[in-house]
């Protein structure tokens, strides 16, 4: 059964993914041509890092931030170059979207998102610590999002 906040942080994540989709103010709601190329192609690459995630947790992925019991710590793959590569993933298609439409409505759920995603991820992180005892190691290693570094092996 799902904690009271696991519900909270994915209701208003699906709040504000739906409000990524309409555009209520109708402001800056046309494709540019290069815009709209430039956040195509930043959808298209979140949308494979957040799919190889998807794949790469198996078993362990919830839709809740608190972590199955009898879960695994992943920390390869996409989970080397971020501690939440679906969250990254999500901002990055976000942003895409924004860049395309150039749309200031995106832009302010975009920035939103970010901030919700940053508090669900705290919380996930503090029940993951208890959990797992390399997550600390794990958190001092890899940026909460993802960096431009590449990762190490």
């Amino acid at each position: 059964m799902p904690k009271r906040k696991d519900l909270i942080y994915v209701g208003l994540q699906f709040v504000l993914l739906i409000a990524l989709f309409i555009n209520p103010l109708n402001i800056g709601a046309q494709i540019h041509k290069w815009t709209g190329l430039l956040g195509f192609l930043i959808c298209g690459s979140a949308v494979v890092f957040g799919l190889a995630a998807v794949v790469q947790l198996g078993t362990n992925l919830t839709p809740w931030p608190s972590p199955k019991k009898n879960s695994e710590l992943v920390t390869t793959g996409t989970f080397a170059w971020a501690r939440h590569p679906i969250y990254a993933s999500l901002i990055w298609f976000a942003i895409g979207l924004s860049v395309g439409y150039l749309s200031l409505w995106k832009f302010i759920v975009t920035a939103l998102l970010i901030l919700l995603f940053y508090y669900k991820s705290t919380f996930e992180e503090s029940m993951l610590r208890e959990q797992f005892e390399e997550y600390e190691s794990y958190q001092n290693r890899v940026n909460r999002f993802g960096s431009f570094r590449l990762p190490t092996f």
